[in-house]
């Protein structure tokens, strides 16, 4: 991992712990109003796919944030939220786990994934970074 590579996943990192924590207390929140688990968690996900594109845009990768950018953000980590979300699911109930270790279980599994996914195809600083914008998540789906 090159020098630049290894800062840029260290914020990164930064950011997916702060988002943890967040994830973690809205959760809480929603569960001392007793909000189903589906619905709490998907009214966090809402909430932290915002927070995670602002951060990541200025922090992570320092890009300049735009609504095409938000789009693009949100359509290429669609299926990880997806993916996270139904685990979290069967977390709570298939294996009865409280929902903050379900959280912990699917933010754990999703982490990795994630960093890969909007480095290479969301914040990619290479050459014709707007050009090729469109297309990015197409390589994801081949």
């Amino acid at each position: 991992m090159k020098r630049v590579d290894l800062k840029k996943f260290i914020r990164y990192s930064i950011g997916g712990g702060v988002n943890l924590v967040l994830k973690l207390g809205f959760v809480a929140l929603f569960d001392v109003f007793v909000i189903p688990a589906y619905l709490n968690y998907l009214i966090t996900q809402v909430i932290i796919l915002i927070i995670s594109y602002f951060y990541h845009s200025k922090v992570t990768f320092n890009e300049k944030m735009d609504f095409n950018s938000f789009v693009m953000f949100t359509k290429c980590v669609i299926g990880l939220k997806i993916i996270d979300y139904l685990i979290f699911n069967v977390n709570v109930y298939i294996f009865h786990t409280e929902n903050i270790y379900a959280v912990i279980i699917s933010t754990l599994v999703i982490f990795i994934l994630r960093y890969l996914l909007i480095d290479k195809y969301v914040f990619n600083q290479g050459k014709n970074n707007e050009k090729d914008l469109p297309d990015r998540c197409n390589n994801i789906r081949q």
